[in-house]
């Protein structure tokens, strides 16, 4: 069974997130903690309980995933002759970008070492 590591009460009153409402937060959540346990190669769930730093990088997570989302897919557009580059969410850039949003919450925790335990 998939983890929720953070509900909507902690996005609204501990994030102060503001991107999302309560009702696509339940399906976002559950890709953000799934990603979380991807970077962190399951170490979270061996925990007998969530530290808060993984809440709020689910919820940074969840921010970033629906402003990735979001976006147009136009990466890049010239006028002279006419060019247009896409991305999409699963491009190497969104991935980086997405690590980068998590790596201040779980550096501190030891979370992303990926050495062995």
């Amino acid at each position: 069974m998939m983890n929720a590591y953070a509900d909507y009460a902690f996005y609204k009153d501990n994030f102060k997130g503001t991107k999302i409402s309560e009702t696509d937060f339940t399906g976002w959540v559950i890709s953000a903690s799934a990603y979380l346990d991807y970077i962190t190669i399951g170490r979270i769930r061996k925990l007998s309980m969530v530290p808060e730093e993984v809440k709020y990088a689910v919820c940074a997570t969840v921010d970033a995933m629906k402003k990735a989302e979001e976006r147009d897919g136009v990466a890049s557009e010239s006028v002279g002759k006419h060019s247009v580059s896409y991305t999409d969410k699963y491009s190497s850039e969104n991935k980086g970008y997405l690590y980068k949003v998590v790596e201040p919450f779980l550096l501190p925790t030891g979370l992303l070492h990926r050495g062995l335990d």
